[in-house]
């Protein structure tokens, strides 16, 4: 039972998921930063590495870096966990 729920709506959890994501992206570049938002969006999606961070003089645009790398770690993090319970539970 606990495998055909797992099974039928991880599928619809990876959506909300994903939705919940863009969501917070939108909101942290949008309080943070007045700057181009469609090309810091498409690219907040990777992380940062420290030598970008480092390297970024405005300091508002470094602690979106930091800040964004940690989303990314968080959402990506439970994305995976996600789609391997689905894996598992279909493997069964």
């Amino acid at each position: 039972m606990i495998k055909n729920l797992i099974i039928e709506f991880s599928p619809t959890v990876i959506i909300a998921i994903i939705i919940i994501f863009s969501i917070v992206k939108v909101s942290i570049i949008s309080i943070g930063l007045q700057k181009d938002y469609f090309t810091l969006f498409l690219n907040s999606f990777t992380f940062y590495n420290k030598v970008t961070i480092k390297n970024t003089f405005h300091e508002r645009l470094k602690q979106f870096y930091i800040r964004s790398n940690k989303v990314n770690t968080i959402f990506y993090g439970l994305l995976a966990f996600v789609i391997l319970l689905y894996v598992l539970m279909k493997s069964l």
